[in-house]
């Protein structure tokens, strides 16, 4: 088909990101607004088509991703090591190259990251979108599972 041999123009692309560096390979992780605001609304369809979740919330900015999960009612194991795969699983089936994913079933970190989902339409500028969901992403971490 056409495509057949462009896989392997970014063979060799270092995986290890130069600091100050600007220039990120498009098939790893997410570098533009476009293709944030394409790849966050996959991603929250696929969530949400799992059958233990009710509404989902992501931003994905480079190669991070912040999700927060509300439940299905029926659902009672909560946010497991086995959900977690499945939603691991889900972002990867849609854009490659994510290496921090940071999920939360926290109603207020899940409202910070809908409103961040919601300020990517007026942000121009993916340093400030980066910044905003590493603030995010430490939260989520700082929190006892």
């Amino acid at each position: 088909g056409m495509m057949d041999g462009a896989e392997n123009m970014i063979d060799g692309a270092a995986d290890v990101l130069v600091p100050g560096s600007t220039v990120i390979p498009e098939s790893t992780g997410v570098t533009t607004m476009d293709k944030a605001k394409r790849v966050i609304e996959q991603i929250e369809e696929e969530l949400e088509r799992l059958s233990e979740v009710d509404d989902a919330e992501v931003v994905i900015a480079g190669n991070k991703a912040a999700v927060g999960i509300e439940f299905d009612d029926q659902y009672q194991a909560g946010l497991d090591d086995r959900l977690r795969k499945v939603i691991r699983d889900r972002i990867g089936s849609v854009v490659s190259g994510i290496s921090t994913v940071a999920i939360t079933a926290d109603e207020t970190v899940m409202d910070a990251i809908e409103s961040l989902g919601e300020r990517l339409e007026t942000m121009s500028d993916m340093a400030s979108l980066q910044s905003d969901l590493d603030a995010i992403i430490r939260k989520i971490n700082g929190m006892s599972a």
